[in-house]
């Protein structure tokens, strides 16, 4: 095997290596945000129910203060029937009593409509916190994970990013400008193993000649199909690595 083609060979398994590192280390941000909106979700849910609550008990509230109005009224055309002395007055301030009195009546079934409604809405609120707790302490244990992989992968980046340069100015300026333009608009491997007349990046076939100069091992042999570089080996399990 070419020394170029070993020393590229060991770079691409650094680039390799730092291309995933960098992919999982670039995934985290993303998943840390949809863990914050799963909790923005959760929160508003929460809020939501505490503002169902509140408009219940304000409407309960209200009916309260209406069926006190009403009852204040009724003292007063009780007392203003023991103040007149005109039987006409009388009776138009009772019936004024009675309407007060079925107003009430309507306005209390409306109370203990809403006193059940608020016992429903506790119900969905203490859930809904319930719930926003136990999603708090995952996402903050998860985020807490995320936070120290994330440290431990700009680690591994910077380590390994390190003696790249070195690597990389190890290999023939020629050789190298072809592996780095090809690493730009092919996905890996950008160096190749070939066994028999099949290309081991696209895995299509060779012409003859082509085969056979990679066999004889002399020069840089693209494939004519992909442009990768090529190296021959018994093995197609050949690695070397740095």
């Amino acid at each position: 095997m070419l020394d170029v083609i070993k020393k590229l060979i060991v770079l691409q398994d650094r680039d390799q290596k730092i291309f995933r590192t960098k992919t999982e280390l670039e995934s985290i941000e993303p998943q840390r945000v949809a863990m914050r909106d799963k909790m923005s979700k959760c929160e508003a849910i929460l809020e939501n129910a505490k503002t169902q609550s509140n408009h219940v008990e304000s409407a309960r509230k209200d009916l309260e203060n209406e069926v006190s109005a009403k009852k204040d009224q009724i003292n007063k055309y009780s007392q203003q029937q023991l103040d007149t002395k005109k039987n006409e007055e009388y009776k138009a301030l009772n019936n004024q009593i009675e309407t007060c009195k079925k107003a009430i009546v309507e306005l209390e079934d409306k109370q203990l409509d809403l006193m059940e409604e608020a016992e429903n809405v506790a119900v969905v609120v203490a859930n809904a916190k319930k719930e926003a707790a136990e999603i708090q302490d995952n996402i903050d244990a998860q985020i807490g994970k995320m936070d120290d992989r994330e440290k431990e992968l700009q680690t591994e980046v910077d380590e390994l990013k390190s003696d790249r340069g070195d690597l990389a100015e190890a290999v023939d300026r020629p050789a190298l400008r072809l592996y780095e333009r090809l690493l730009k608009v092919k996905p890996d491997p950008v160096v190749g193993v070939t066994t028999e007349n099949i290309c081991g990046g696209c895995h299509m076939l060779m012409p003859v000649q082509v085969v056979v100069s990679t066999r004889q091992d002399q020069d840089l042999i693209n494939c004519p199909n992909c442009g990768r570089i090529l190296f021959f080996t018994e093995e197609a399990d050949y690695v070397e690595t740095a």
